[in-house]
């Protein structure tokens, strides 16, 4: 008696549904300024966004404006800042762009903590949303106007620093 059975390998199928999974995984962790591996974080520019301190955010002794301290962490968005120098009354007018792994709420405070020693005066604060804050300051012929946001475990930081209006008579 001949018994002639036929086996068939499940390998290929199984290494073909591994392999499905796999991409699916991948492209839906692909979002827009993030990294499919946890913890991860990019700016808008690309640039690697450091993974937020245990003590909070602290002071970077390097901020670009050196009366508007920018945390350490958090990194400059060249791509979409400006500033320029008025040559003659010396006022600046600058509008950076900062991203880093916070949230809204630490971000807010860290500037409400910080911004007095600085020589700033709070002029006013909208606190509505959780994941965005507006907060403005006055200093001699200049304002300051923070706008802070978050999204996707990155928190960006928009520092509007104009000339104050003149009065009108």
């Amino acid at each position: 008696m001949n018994m002639d059975i036929q086996t068939r390998s499940t390998a290929p199928r199984y290494t073909a549904a591994a392999v499905l999974l796999a991409a699916l995984f991948v492209l839906t962790a692909c979002t827009p300024g993030q990294s499919p591996i946890p913890g991860v974080a990019y700016s808008d520019d690309g640039d690697l966004l450091p993974a937020p301190s245990a003590i909070g955010l602290v002071v970077d002794p390097d901020s670009e404006i050196s009366d508007v301290p920018r945390p350490i962490g958090f990194v400059a968005v060249p791509s979409r800042s400006t500033s320029s120098v008025d040559p003659l009354t010396g006022v600046r007018t600058v509008f950076h762009v900062y991203q880093g792994r916070s949230n809204t709420q630490d971000a807010a405070r860290f500037y409400r903590r910080n911004l007095d020693d600085f020589g700033w005066t709070l002029d006013g604060a909208d606190l509505g949303d959780p994941r965005s804050t507006v907060q403005a300051y006055r200093k001699g012929p200049e304002q300051l106007r923070i706008t802070i946001t978050g999204d996707r475990r990155i928190t960006t930081l928009n520092v509007n620093l104009t000339p104050v209006a003149p009065a009108s008579p």
